[in-house]
């Protein structure tokens, strides 16, 4: 499980380093149907040509020295007046997907500065903790890469640089599926201002689960309203000292306290320049997470790389020009 949720971090990261050619936004609704741009070749990535489309080579092992053949594309399109960025990662027959709509930036009225595209609400590569201005023609080998994709786990730096966890949740939508080894999963977040849909079955020939943490009527603003839990299992194990004695329901869990969803979100200012991340000086203003508990999730300091297992990556991992960095545990 492990492997999938950082190859998340991999590539949600990544996409933000395949900017190419020009915008020319299309309109379209928040699909979350893992569907392709119309040029698009068998594996997902963008093949050239222009207009909304933007080059997946860095993620798909084209170029850049970054990719690892990991099927993506990138386009832009505009939803209710507003444009995004959309990012496909995988595919289901492959046993993970991810797809994700986050809000497209872009300032061509600043002369004498980038206008080179960007992601309005999450961080990443900061120019006033990283120093010079990178050029997007640099490759990752040159030691003056550009964007966030030369260390997604956060070995070598920190969120200022990786930008892991400052999306700001409250806007954008995204739907991830993992499946394998008899285990399905989903997160679902349809809406822009409501939280997940967890889901996760099991049935492996003896154990069968059933869960699902149903988020999307709550706010980020709202950490008091309970959520319904939905949480079945059976054990059929003939070990077991009678049959149904290790089966379980919610329903029989009478003095519960559910924390599901139990918290808020509020957003920091972002970016402090009107053209991202590409300038002097440039810092975003994370957003404040507070749990009902008074503990919780800490996204901003976790150790990713804690959970990353190289022997379930390595054929990624010796794929395209990743680093030691982005692999620890590389033989």
């Amino acid at each position: 499980m492990s492997t999938r949720n950082n190859k998340i971090s991999f590539f949600l990261l990544s996409a933000f380093l395949v900017i190419a050619g020009g915008v020319c936004p299309v309109h379209a609704d928040f699909l979350l149907n893992f569907s392709r741009p119309a040029n698009t070749d068998p594996t997902g990535f963008w093949l050239g040509g222009g207009g909304n489309f933007f080059e997946g080579s860095c993620a798909a092992g084209v170029g850049c020295n970054g990719g690892d053949g990991t099927a993506f594309s990138q386009e832009v399109v505009n939803v209710n007046g507003v444009d995004y960025w959309r990012n496909v990662v995988g595919d289901p027959s492959s046993g993970f997907a991810m797809e994700y709509y986050t809000r497209f930036g872009r300032n061509t009225s600043i002369a004498g500065e980038s206008t080179i595209p960007f992601g309005l609400d999450g961080g990443g590569h900061e120019e006033a903790y990283n120093g010079a201005i990178c050029s997007i023609g640099q490759s990752l080998s040159s030691g003056n890469s550009c964007g966030n994709s030369e260390d997604p786990l956060g070995v070598l730096h920190d969120n200022t640089y990786t930008g892991t966890g400052t999306q700001f949740p409250d806007r954008m939508v995204f739907r991830m599926v993992l499946s394998g080894g008899g285990v399905d999963m989903e997160i679902y977040k349809p809406l822009l201002d409501g939280k997940a849909r967890i889901t996760q079955s099991v049935n492996d020939g003896t154990l069968n689960e059933v869960f699902v943490a149903d988020m999307r009527g709550v706010s980020f603003s709202d950490k008091n309203t309970p959520i319904p839990i939905v949480i079945n299992q059976t054990l059929d194990d003939p070990k077991l000292p009678e049959a149904g004695a290790a089966d379980f329901s919610m329903n029989m869990a009478d003095q519960s306290q559910v924390s599901a969803g139990r918290y808020t979100f509020t957003p920091g200012a972002g970016w402090n320049t009107s053209i991202g991340w590409n300038k002097a000086g440039s810092w975003f203003d994370k957003g404040v997470y507070d749990y009902a508990d008074g503990s919780g999730f800490d996204s901003y300091n976790f150790d990713w790389a804690s959970v990353f297992d190289y022997s379930q990556n390595a054929t990624e991992c010796n794929t395209g020009g990743r680093r030691n960095a982005q692999c620890p545990g590389r033989p």
